[in-house]
C-alpha cells in the first residue's frame, strides 16, 4: 500500500517441475528498475481566443478570424504529453472537423497546449450562426486522460473578417 516504508518482490518460475523455468542471479550484479507512472491531469482551465466562456449559455459569437484553442496541460512526472484536440459542429458530433494526433502534437508539462482552426474550416462547415464545440485529453503514452469538459462557441459566417490597413504612402 501507499503507507508502506518497504515492499518486497520475489523472482519465481513459471512452473517448479521444469528446469527451463529455473534462474540463478548474482547478488551483487542483480537489479531491478521500476519506473512509477503517475497520470496526466485531465486538461481544465480551456480558452480560446477570439475570448469564450467554456460555461457561458449561449455560447458566446465569433467569426471575424481564426480561432485558437488553448488546453493548459500538465503531468505530476513532467515531460512530454500528446495533445488530441476534437473540434465538431455541435449539432453533429460524430464527424470531427478538426483535430490533433496525440502521437504527434505535444506540449510540455505545465504549459498550455494550442491548436489552430482556420476561419476557412469553420465557414465550410457552418450555416450563418453555428454553434461548434470542443475537448480535449492528453497522454503520456503509458496513460491516457479522460476527455476534457466540452466548450463551445457560435461561428457567424456574416461577421466581417478583420479590417485590412494599407501602409501610407512615402514620398513627396
Amino acid at each position: 500500500g501507499a503507507a508502506r516504508n518497504t515492499q518486497t518482490f520475489a523472482l519465481v518460475g513459471r512452473t517448479e517441475t521444469s528446469p527451463d523455468s529455473w534462474k540463478e542471479f548474482e547478488p551483487s550484479t542483480a537489479t531491478l528498475t521500476i519506473t512509477y507512472n503517475h497520470p496526466p491531469a485531465t486538461p481544465t482551465g480551456l480558452s480560446t481566443t477570439p475570448a469564450t466562456s467554456c460555461a457561458a449559455t449561449p455560447p458566446p459569437v465569433v467569426g471575424d478570424a481564426d480561432v485558437y484553442l488553448y488546453a493548459p496541460v500538465s503531468d505530476p512526472d513532467g515531460g512530454s504529453l500528446g495533445v488530441r484536440f476534437e473540434l465538431w459542429k455541435t449539432s453533429a458530433p460524430a464527424t470531427i472537423l478538426a483535430s490533433s494526433n496525440a502521437a504527434t502534437f505535444t506540449a510540455t508539462s505545465a504549459t498550455t497546449a494550442i491548436l489552430v482552426i482556420p476561419r476557412a474550416t469553420l465557414e465550410a462547415a457552418a450555416d450563418s450562426l453555428t454553434q461548434f464545440s470542443w475537448h480535449v485529453q492528453t497522454t503520456d503514452t503509458l496513460t491516457t486522460t479522460a476527455w476534457s469538459a466540452t466548450c463551445s462557441f457560435n461561428f457567424d459566417t456574416s461577421r466581417p473578417g478583420q479590417p485590412g490597413v494599407d501602409q501610407p504612402a512615402i514620398g513627396p
